[in-house]
Protein backbone atom coordinates (compact mmCIF):
# COMPACT_ATOMS: atom_id res chain seq x y z
CA UNK A 1 0.00 0.00 0.00
CA UNK A 2 1.33 3.41 -0.92
CA UNK A 3 2.12 6.01 1.71
CA UNK A 4 -0.74 8.38 0.70
CA UNK A 5 -3.27 5.53 1.06
CA UNK A 6 -1.87 4.60 4.47
CA UNK A 7 -2.11 8.21 5.62
CA UNK A 8 -5.66 8.48 4.27
CA UNK A 9 -6.68 5.26 6.06
CA UNK A 10 -5.28 6.53 9.34
CA UNK A 11 -7.10 9.85 8.88
CA UNK A 12 -10.36 7.96 8.42
CA UNK A 13 -9.69 5.92 11.56
CA UNK A 14 -8.85 9.04 13.55
CA UNK A 15 -11.94 10.81 12.24
CA UNK A 16 -14.20 7.90 13.23
CA UNK A 17 -12.51 7.68 16.64
CA UNK A 18 -12.99 11.42 17.19
CA UNK A 19 -16.64 11.15 16.10
CA UNK A 20 -17.20 8.21 18.47
CA UNK A 21 -15.51 10.05 21.34
CA UNK A 22 -17.60 13.14 20.59
CA UNK A 23 -20.85 11.17 20.62
CA UNK A 24 -19.81 9.40 23.80
CA UNK A 25 -18.97 12.70 25.47
CA UNK A 26 -22.29 14.20 24.31
CA UNK A 27 -24.19 11.18 25.69
CA UNK A 28 -22.37 11.43 29.02
CA UNK A 29 -22.98 15.18 29.25
CA UNK A 30 -26.65 14.71 28.38
CA UNK A 31 -26.89 12.11 31.15
CA UNK A 32 -25.20 14.44 33.62
CA UNK A 33 -27.62 17.28 32.79
CA UNK A 34 -30.76 15.13 32.72
CA UNK A 35 -30.14 13.17 35.94
CA UNK A 36 -31.80 15.78 38.22
CA UNK A 37 -34.84 15.69 35.94
CA UNK A 38 -35.09 11.92 35.45
CA UNK A 39 -34.21 11.04 39.06
CA UNK A 40 -34.81 14.09 41.30
CA UNK A 41 -33.47 12.70 44.57
CA UNK A 42 -33.31 14.88 47.68
CA UNK A 43 -30.08 14.09 49.53
CA UNK A 44 -31.70 15.24 52.80
CA UNK A 45 -33.66 11.96 52.89
CA UNK A 46 -30.85 9.65 51.83
CA UNK A 47 -30.76 6.54 54.00
CA UNK A 48 -34.17 7.15 55.55
CA UNK A 49 -37.01 4.66 55.41
CA UNK A 50 -39.73 5.43 52.87
CA UNK A 51 -42.30 5.20 55.68
CA UNK A 52 -41.11 6.68 59.00
CA UNK A 53 -41.95 4.90 62.24
CA UNK A 54 -43.18 8.18 63.75
CA UNK A 55 -43.58 11.87 62.93
CA UNK A 56 -43.79 15.02 65.09
CA UNK A 57 -47.33 15.69 66.26
CA UNK A 58 -48.87 12.96 64.08
CA UNK A 59 -49.83 9.31 64.14
CA UNK A 60 -49.38 7.47 60.85
CA UNK A 61 -51.56 4.64 59.54
CA UNK A 62 -49.88 2.87 56.59
CA UNK A 63 -51.60 1.26 53.64
CA UNK A 64 -50.75 0.39 50.03
CA UNK A 65 -52.56 0.74 46.74
CA UNK A 66 -51.86 -0.17 43.13
CA UNK A 67 -50.72 2.62 40.80
CA UNK A 68 -51.80 3.21 37.21
CA UNK A 69 -49.07 0.89 35.89
CA UNK A 70 -49.55 -1.86 38.49
CA UNK A 71 -46.76 -0.57 40.75
CA UNK A 72 -47.39 -1.02 44.48
CA UNK A 73 -47.47 2.41 46.13
CA UNK A 74 -46.76 2.97 49.82
CA UNK A 75 -49.12 5.47 51.44
CA UNK A 76 -50.23 6.52 54.90
CA UNK A 77 -52.91 8.55 56.66
CA UNK A 78 -51.48 11.21 58.98
CA UNK A 79 -53.67 12.37 61.86
CA UNK A 80 -53.04 14.74 64.74
CA UNK A 81 -51.51 13.01 67.76
CA UNK A 82 -52.48 13.73 71.36
CA UNK A 83 -49.40 15.89 71.91
CA UNK A 84 -48.87 18.88 69.63
CA UNK A 85 -45.55 19.40 67.90
CA UNK A 86 -43.79 22.81 68.12
CA UNK A 87 -44.96 23.56 64.56
CA UNK A 88 -48.56 22.78 65.41
CA UNK A 89 -48.30 24.90 68.57
CA UNK A 90 -47.07 27.80 66.42
CA UNK A 91 -50.03 27.42 64.01
CA UNK A 92 -52.47 27.40 66.94
CA UNK A 93 -50.73 30.43 68.45
CA UNK A 94 -51.09 32.25 65.14
CA UNK A 95 -54.81 31.48 65.19
CA UNK A 96 -55.13 32.97 68.67
CA UNK A 97 -53.08 35.98 67.58
CA UNK A 98 -55.42 36.65 64.67
CA UNK A 99 -58.42 36.05 66.94
CA UNK A 100 -60.21 34.35 64.09
CA UNK A 101 -63.54 32.68 64.71
CA UNK A 102 -63.50 30.89 61.36
CA UNK A 103 -64.22 27.18 61.57
CA UNK A 104 -61.55 24.52 61.27
CA UNK A 105 -61.99 22.19 58.32
CA UNK A 106 -64.32 19.61 59.86
CA UNK A 107 -66.16 18.97 56.55
CA UNK A 108 -63.05 17.72 54.73
CA UNK A 109 -62.45 13.99 54.94
CA UNK A 110 -58.90 13.90 53.56
CA UNK A 111 -56.22 16.20 52.19
CA UNK A 112 -53.83 14.65 49.69
CA UNK A 113 -50.34 16.03 50.36
CA UNK A 114 -47.49 15.67 47.87
CA UNK A 115 -44.04 17.29 47.65
CA UNK A 116 -41.31 15.07 46.12
CA UNK A 117 -41.18 12.11 43.75
CA UNK A 118 -38.50 10.33 45.78
CA UNK A 119 -39.25 9.75 49.49
CA UNK A 120 -42.69 11.21 48.86
CA UNK A 121 -43.95 10.51 52.38
CA UNK A 122 -40.86 11.82 54.16
CA UNK A 123 -40.81 15.03 52.11
CA UNK A 124 -44.52 15.69 52.74
CA UNK A 125 -44.40 15.38 56.53
CA UNK A 126 -43.65 19.08 57.09
CA UNK A 127 -46.73 20.18 55.14
CA UNK A 128 -48.88 17.53 56.80
CA UNK A 129 -47.65 18.58 60.25
CA UNK A 130 -48.93 22.13 59.67
CA UNK A 131 -52.26 20.99 58.21
CA UNK A 132 -53.00 18.44 60.96
CA UNK A 133 -52.85 21.25 63.54
CA UNK A 134 -56.52 21.75 62.61
CA UNK A 135 -57.32 18.02 62.95
CA UNK A 136 -57.28 17.48 59.21
CA UNK A 137 -56.51 13.96 58.03
CA UNK A 138 -53.73 14.00 55.46
CA UNK A 139 -52.87 11.28 52.94
CA UNK A 140 -49.22 10.98 51.94
CA UNK A 141 -47.77 8.59 49.37
CA UNK A 142 -44.53 7.72 47.60
CA UNK A 143 -44.94 8.32 43.83
CA UNK A 144 -41.73 6.40 43.11
CA UNK A 145 -43.30 3.17 44.36
CA UNK A 146 -42.27 0.59 46.95
CA UNK A 147 -38.53 -0.18 46.79
CA UNK A 148 -38.09 2.64 44.23
CA UNK A 149 -39.87 0.50 41.63
CA UNK A 150 -40.24 3.37 39.18
CA UNK A 151 -36.87 4.17 37.74
CA UNK A 152 -37.65 7.56 36.22
CA UNK A 153 -39.73 10.57 37.21
CA UNK A 154 -42.17 12.14 34.72
CA UNK A 155 -43.07 15.13 36.92
CA UNK A 156 -46.73 14.25 37.26
CA UNK A 157 -47.32 13.36 33.61
CA UNK A 158 -47.70 9.68 34.51
CA UNK A 159 -47.74 9.83 38.33
CA UNK A 160 -50.96 11.88 38.25
CA UNK A 161 -52.65 8.70 37.03
CA UNK A 162 -52.16 7.27 40.54
CA UNK A 163 -54.45 9.89 42.14
CA UNK A 164 -57.80 8.55 40.85
CA UNK A 165 -56.78 5.10 42.08
CA UNK A 166 -55.74 6.53 45.45
CA UNK A 167 -59.13 8.26 45.77
CA UNK A 168 -60.89 5.02 44.89
CA UNK A 169 -58.87 3.20 47.57
CA UNK A 170 -59.85 5.82 50.17
CA UNK A 171 -63.51 5.41 49.24
CA UNK A 172 -63.13 1.64 49.57
CA UNK A 173 -61.59 2.08 53.03
CA UNK A 174 -64.60 4.23 53.95
CA UNK A 175 -66.97 1.50 52.71
CA UNK A 176 -68.14 3.45 49.67
CA UNK A 177 -69.02 6.68 51.43
CA UNK A 178 -68.81 9.83 49.30
CA UNK A 179 -65.73 11.80 50.39
CA UNK A 180 -64.75 15.45 50.44
CA UNK A 181 -61.10 15.53 49.35
CA UNK A 182 -58.67 18.43 48.93
CA UNK A 183 -55.09 18.49 47.66
CA UNK A 184 -52.03 20.44 48.78
CA UNK A 185 -48.81 20.11 46.81
CA UNK A 186 -45.47 21.86 46.54
CA UNK A 187 -43.05 21.78 43.61
CA UNK A 188 -43.33 18.33 42.02
CA UNK A 189 -46.46 17.70 44.11
CA UNK A 190 -48.12 20.90 42.90
CA UNK A 191 -47.51 19.94 39.27
CA UNK A 192 -48.81 16.42 39.91
CA UNK A 193 -52.01 17.58 41.63
CA UNK A 194 -52.88 20.16 38.95
CA UNK A 195 -52.55 17.44 36.31
CA UNK A 196 -54.57 15.04 38.51
CA UNK A 197 -57.35 17.60 39.17
CA UNK A 198 -57.74 18.01 35.41
CA UNK A 199 -58.46 14.26 35.19
CA UNK A 200 -60.55 13.66 38.28
CA UNK A 201 -63.18 16.10 39.64
CA UNK A 202 -63.34 14.20 42.94
CA UNK A 203 -60.45 16.41 44.03
CA UNK A 204 -62.61 19.30 45.26
CA UNK A 205 -60.02 21.96 46.06
CA UNK A 206 -56.37 22.46 45.25
CA UNK A 207 -53.49 24.38 46.82
CA UNK A 208 -50.44 24.51 44.53
CA UNK A 209 -47.29 25.91 46.16
CA UNK A 210 -44.31 26.90 43.97
CA UNK A 211 -45.69 25.40 40.77
CA UNK A 212 -44.05 26.03 37.40
CA UNK A 213 -45.90 26.73 34.13
CA UNK A 214 -44.04 24.08 32.13
CA UNK A 215 -41.24 21.65 32.86
CA UNK A 216 -39.46 23.01 29.80
CA UNK A 217 -39.18 26.51 31.29
CA UNK A 218 -38.27 25.18 34.74
CA UNK A 219 -35.47 23.06 33.25
CA UNK A 220 -34.13 25.94 31.17
CA UNK A 221 -34.07 28.10 34.32
CA UNK A 222 -32.21 25.32 36.14
CA UNK A 223 -29.70 25.09 33.30
CA UNK A 224 -29.02 28.81 33.71
CA UNK A 225 -27.45 27.91 37.06
CA UNK A 226 -25.27 25.19 35.52
CA UNK A 227 -24.01 26.33 32.11
CA UNK A 228 -23.07 29.62 30.39
CA UNK A 229 -25.93 31.50 28.74
CA UNK A 230 -24.70 30.74 25.22
CA UNK A 231 -24.73 27.00 25.95
CA UNK A 232 -28.28 26.80 27.37
CA UNK A 233 -30.01 26.08 24.06
CA UNK A 234 -27.75 23.22 22.86
CA UNK A 235 -27.53 21.83 26.41
CA UNK A 236 -31.34 21.76 26.66
CA UNK A 237 -31.69 19.84 23.40
CA UNK A 238 -29.01 17.38 24.48
CA UNK A 239 -30.95 16.83 27.69
CA UNK A 240 -34.25 16.43 25.83
CA UNK A 241 -32.60 13.79 23.64
CA UNK A 242 -31.46 11.87 26.71
CA UNK A 243 -34.83 12.14 28.53
CA UNK A 244 -36.81 11.05 25.48
CA UNK A 245 -34.54 8.12 24.66
CA UNK A 246 -34.37 6.99 28.29
CA UNK A 247 -37.84 7.63 29.74
CA UNK A 248 -40.03 8.14 26.69
CA UNK A 249 -41.30 11.67 27.26
CA UNK A 250 -40.16 15.25 26.65
CA UNK A 251 -40.11 18.33 28.86
CA UNK A 252 -42.65 19.84 26.46
CA UNK A 253 -45.15 17.16 27.56
CA UNK A 254 -45.27 18.33 31.19
CA UNK A 255 -47.23 21.58 31.33
CA UNK A 256 -49.48 22.35 34.33
CA UNK A 257 -50.55 25.53 32.50
CA UNK A 258 -52.11 23.33 29.80
CA UNK A 259 -53.89 21.14 32.39
CA UNK A 260 -55.30 24.15 34.27
CA UNK A 261 -58.21 24.93 31.87
CA UNK A 262 -59.52 21.36 32.19
CA UNK A 263 -60.00 21.57 35.97
CA UNK A 264 -63.70 21.46 36.87
CA UNK A 265 -65.33 24.89 37.37
CA UNK A 266 -66.62 23.83 40.79
CA UNK A 267 -63.10 23.08 42.06
CA UNK A 268 -61.49 25.86 44.10
CA UNK A 269 -57.83 26.62 43.37
CA UNK A 270 -55.21 28.50 45.38
CA UNK A 271 -51.74 29.21 43.93
CA UNK A 272 -48.97 30.15 46.36
CA UNK A 273 -45.50 31.55 45.70
CA UNK A 274 -43.33 30.93 48.76
CA UNK A 275 -40.17 32.20 47.10
CA UNK A 276 -38.36 28.99 48.09
CA UNK A 277 -37.05 28.23 44.57
CA UNK A 278 -36.77 31.57 42.72
CA UNK A 279 -34.55 30.10 39.98
CA UNK A 280 -37.23 27.55 39.02
CA UNK A 281 -40.66 29.04 39.84
CA UNK A 282 -41.95 32.56 40.23
CA UNK A 283 -45.03 34.62 40.92
CA UNK A 284 -45.33 34.92 37.15
CA UNK A 285 -45.76 31.13 36.77
CA UNK A 286 -48.64 31.15 39.25
CA UNK A 287 -50.19 34.18 37.56
CA UNK A 288 -50.18 32.63 34.09
CA UNK A 289 -51.71 29.41 35.44
CA UNK A 290 -54.28 31.52 37.33
CA UNK A 291 -55.34 33.17 34.06
CA UNK A 292 -55.83 29.77 32.38
CA UNK A 293 -58.03 28.34 35.14
CA UNK A 294 -61.81 28.40 34.73
CA UNK A 295 -62.47 27.69 38.42
CA UNK A 296 -65.18 29.73 40.11
CA UNK A 297 -62.84 30.32 43.06
CA UNK A 298 -59.17 31.01 42.35
CA UNK A 299 -56.65 33.01 44.35
CA UNK A 300 -52.92 33.81 44.41
CA UNK A 301 -50.99 34.30 47.65
CA UNK A 302 -47.33 34.94 48.45
CA UNK A 303 -44.98 35.52 51.36
CA UNK A 304 -44.04 39.16 51.83
CA UNK A 305 -40.59 40.17 50.53
CA UNK A 306 -38.27 43.04 51.46
CA UNK A 307 -39.60 44.99 48.47
CA UNK A 308 -43.19 45.04 49.76
CA UNK A 309 -44.41 47.97 51.91
CA UNK A 310 -44.99 46.90 55.50
CA UNK A 311 -48.64 47.89 55.51
CA UNK A 312 -49.46 46.43 52.07
CA UNK A 313 -51.95 43.56 52.16
CA UNK A 314 -51.60 42.82 48.44
CA UNK A 315 -49.24 43.43 45.54
CA UNK A 316 -50.31 43.62 41.92
CA UNK A 317 -48.55 41.46 39.35
CA UNK A 318 -48.79 42.62 35.76
CA UNK A 319 -48.92 39.84 33.17
CA UNK A 320 -48.66 40.40 29.43
CA UNK A 321 -51.55 38.65 27.72
CA UNK A 322 -50.84 39.72 24.16
CA UNK A 323 -50.82 42.80 21.96
CA UNK A 324 -53.55 44.96 20.51
CA UNK A 325 -53.99 45.79 16.80
CA UNK A 326 -51.49 48.64 17.10
CA UNK A 327 -48.84 46.35 18.56
CA UNK A 328 -49.05 47.74 22.10
CA UNK A 329 -48.76 45.31 25.03
CA UNK A 330 -51.98 44.14 26.63
CA UNK A 331 -51.46 43.69 30.35
CA UNK A 332 -53.65 42.19 33.06
CA UNK A 333 -53.08 43.13 36.68
CA UNK A 334 -53.56 40.32 39.21
CA UNK A 335 -53.83 40.99 42.96
CA UNK A 336 -51.62 38.77 45.14
CA UNK A 337 -52.43 38.54 48.84
CA UNK A 338 -49.38 38.86 51.12
CA UNK A 339 -48.46 37.09 54.36
CA UNK A 340 -45.74 37.84 56.89
CA UNK A 341 -44.70 34.32 57.90
CA UNK A 342 -45.12 30.65 57.03
CA UNK A 343 -47.23 30.09 60.16
CA UNK A 344 -49.62 32.85 59.09
CA UNK A 345 -49.65 31.48 55.53
CA UNK A 346 -50.45 27.90 56.55
CA UNK A 347 -53.12 28.99 59.03
CA UNK A 348 -54.86 30.86 56.24
CA UNK A 349 -54.45 27.92 53.85
CA UNK A 350 -56.34 25.81 56.42
CA UNK A 351 -59.08 28.45 56.69
CA UNK A 352 -59.25 28.78 52.89
CA UNK A 353 -59.68 25.01 52.53
CA UNK A 354 -62.45 25.11 55.15
CA UNK A 355 -64.34 27.78 53.25
CA UNK A 356 -63.94 26.49 49.71
CA UNK A 357 -63.91 22.67 49.85
CA UNK A 358 -67.29 20.96 49.43
CA UNK A 359 -68.91 17.88 47.96
CA UNK A 360 -69.22 17.88 44.17
CA UNK A 361 -72.55 18.87 42.68
CA UNK A 362 -74.88 16.04 41.71
CA UNK A 363 -74.09 16.44 38.00
CA UNK A 364 -70.31 16.10 38.47
CA UNK A 365 -69.16 12.58 37.61
CA UNK A 366 -65.79 10.91 37.29
CA UNK A 367 -64.96 10.87 33.57
CA UNK A 368 -64.29 7.40 32.21
CA UNK A 369 -61.35 8.86 30.31
CA UNK A 370 -59.40 10.08 33.34
CA UNK A 371 -56.44 7.92 32.32
CA UNK A 372 -56.44 9.03 28.68
CA UNK A 373 -52.88 9.71 27.60
CA UNK A 374 -51.30 7.52 30.28
CA UNK A 375 -51.33 4.39 28.11
CA UNK A 376 -49.91 6.28 25.17
CA UNK A 377 -46.74 7.34 27.01
CA UNK A 378 -46.04 4.19 29.03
Amino acid sequence: MSLPKIIFSWLIVLLLAALGAGLGAAWWYAGYLSEPVLQPVNSAYEGRDALPASAPGMKLTPFTFEGWDGTSIQACIAEKAEEDSPRQVAILAERNKQRTDAEWTSSIDYVLVSVDWDHGIQSSLELAEALTASNLKCVLWDPRGINSARRYCSHGLRESGDVPLLLTELIRREKGRELVVAGVGRGFGASLLIQAAARDPRLRSLVAIDVYKTLKEAVRSMLGEEVPQWLIHPAFWLMEWKINSTAGYECFDVAPIESAPAIDRDVAALLVDSGAEPHITSEGDASYIYLQMKCGVRDIWALRTAGDPRDAETRNVEIEIGKNKKGARRVESIPVRLFNSEDELYLNIILWLSEHTALPSSDTALPESYLIGIENIS
